[in-house]
């Protein structure tokens, strides 16, 4: 049980705090004359608190991955996850789909809120942080087909390295983001 506790301050500490690369936390040290057991209830107690703590602390994170990203991308549209696009082989005969690569998500454009429109699909590579997890961009990582995500990039023309987030569409909550998706959806 410590150790989940552990686990979950130290998730919480780098999802929440870009600057903090740990990936885990260094267990506090039990209190000089505390007993295995008030040890124990005290990280439960921390535990607990975390836990009451973190809806609070993920919904202003995405209200502020929302805000900057209205506030620094001069391009802003919505994507669409799609199927990797499928490659002829030399010799004739059907197309055949590519090995399936899970770091690598393909989106194709379908609504422009701010900068020049592009209709041509695009590639998004997941690497690995040094916790072993995958970083991608924004919530693309292990995504599933159909998911609509909006993009904010900063500079023309647009592509994978001026991608400054993705938030996936269903949680959006600016109300400004909320009016873009709802036209983009009529």
């Amino acid at each position: 049980m410590r150790w989940s506790v552990l686990a979950v301050l130290g998730v919480s500490v780098a999802a929440f705090a870009p600057e903090a690369r740990a990936c885990m936390l260094i267990p506090p040290q039990p209190l000089a004359g505390e007993s295995a057991a008030a040890y124990r209830q005290r990280l439960e107690a921390l535990e607990r608190e975390e836990e009451a703590q973190r809806p609070a602390r993920e919904a202003e994170w995405l209200r502020q991955r929302q805000a900057d990203g209205l506030e620094h991308a001069s391009i802003i549209f919505i994507a669409r996850n799609t199927e990797p696009p499928q490659a002829r082989s030399a010799r004739r005969g059907p197309p055949v789909l590519r090995p399936y690569d899970w770091s690598t998500s393909y989106f194709t454009p379908v609504a422009w809120l701010r900068g020049r429109q592009a209709s041509a699909p695009f590639v998004v590579h997941a690497g690995t942080n040094s916790c072993g997890g995958l970083d991608g961009v924004g919530d693309v990582t292990l995504n599933e087909t159909g998911a609509e995500f909006i993009f904010f990039a900063s500079g023309e023309p647009f592509t994978e390295l001026t991608l400054i987030d993705a938030i996936a569409v269903d949680k959006i909550t600016d109300p400004a983001l909320v009016a873009f998706v709802a036209r983009s959806r009529r």
